[in-house]
């Protein structure tokens, strides 16, 4: 054990080419020592063997790896930019456009549901500042942007509403 501390100590201290070296020198104190990157096949972080002069790789050295092409990169890219916008930019741009008409083609009288879900009936508009004048109750009026109109009533799920029917409470 001592043995295997003042090795350690020694490699420390000096300055040496790195993990590889201490690899080796921990194998010749025990024989059943490997180290990680051998046992999982994967590359060491020592570095690999210098280029000579010439630029060819000394004998003995790992060429270098590389990664994917700058051609391989593009193809991924584009069909992640392909995929967003069918999924997500391309739905959304139609329910927009759908959203839009619906609010242009609002009219008075016409029986609305509100983003925040306030339920009324189109009394006037205010174009100045791009609002519709909601009657929600008997002389009970508010002044809502037109784009926050959701649908109109009785629009989408379910049988269309009875605007002027009094409310029925449950009964238990």
């Amino acid at each position: 054990m001592l043995s295997f501390i003042s090795a350690l100590t020694t490699l420390t201290l000096a300055v040496g080419p790195g993990p590889a070296a201490l690899a080796s020198e921990l194998a010749s104190f025990s024989p059943t020592f490997q180290p990680v990157f051998a046992q999982a096949g994967l590359p060491s972080s020592a570095p690999a063997a210098a280029p000579a002069a010439g630029g060819a790789p000394v004998e003995g050295g790992a060429p270098a790896q590389q990664g994917p092409g700058i051609g391989t990169t593009m193809v991924m890219m584009g069909l992640i930019f392909v995929f967003f916008w069918l999924f997500l930019i391309r739905p959304q741009n139609k329910q927009m456009k759908e959203h839009n008409k619906l609010v242009e083609s609002l009219q008075r009288g016409d029986s609305v549901i509100t983003q925040s879900g306030i339920f009324g009936k189109i009394v006037g508009f205010d174009d100045a500042n791009l609002a519709v004048v909601i009657e929600i109750a008997k002389d009970t009026q508010i002044k809502v942007l037109k784009a926050q109109v959701a649908r109109r009533q009785g629009d989408g799920a379910g049988p269309k509403a009875d605007t002027d029917a009094k409310p029925q409470l449950a009964k238990k």
